[in-house]
């Protein structure tokens, strides 16, 4: 078997659209969070088209199917409590959900495959990161068109 791998949505969705040479990860123990999960449908739900939305539905229905998805458990909320108070104590906001992935990463000793630059995935502790192989520089979000990041640092009062 090879490596051990995570995917967060960046990395899920070059997969999906075959972005990467999809069998250099044939021999790779694959996982995604379930959070993975709720941000890829909600590309689903905010397809253009009833089209687009199906052949997304079709591909994530594949991908589950072959695809471990790893639920919040205790042990993964202790690792996730250890790393929002990383981000919070070091004052670098972090995505929520990508606190979450990162969590599921530390906790089953997996590779965090992604293309998300804004996450930082290999500077938080006990998670080690890499960019899917074979594809450019990483993106900056793939957060749907007008939403806003949600951060788990908390705002700063004003005085």
């Amino acid at each position: 078997m090879g490596r051990r791998l995570i995917l967060d949505t960046t990395a899920l969705i070059d997969y999906e659209r075959g972005a990467f040479d999809r069998s250099a990860l044939d021999e790779d123990d694959l996982a995604v969070a379930a959070i993975t999960l709720a941000e890829y449908r909600t590309g689903i739900e905010l397809a253009d088209s009833p089209a687009r939305a199906a052949d997304r539905e079709r591909s994530l229905k594949a991908i589950t199917n072959w695809v471990e998805v790893l639920v919040y458990t205790e042990t993964t909320a202790a690792r996730h409590a250890k790393l929002i108070a990383h981000v919070r104590s070091s004052g670098q906001a972090r995505g929520a959900h990508d606190l979450i992935i990162a969590a599921h990463a530390a906790e089953t000793g997996r590779v965090l495959l992604s293309r998300d630059a804004a996450a930082r995935f290999a500077s938080l502790p006990g998670v080690t990161a890499a960019q899917p192989p074979g594809l450019p520089e990483p993106v900056r979000s793939v957060a749907p068109k007008g939403s806003a990041p949600v951060l788990d640092s908390p705002p700063r009062r004003r005085s």
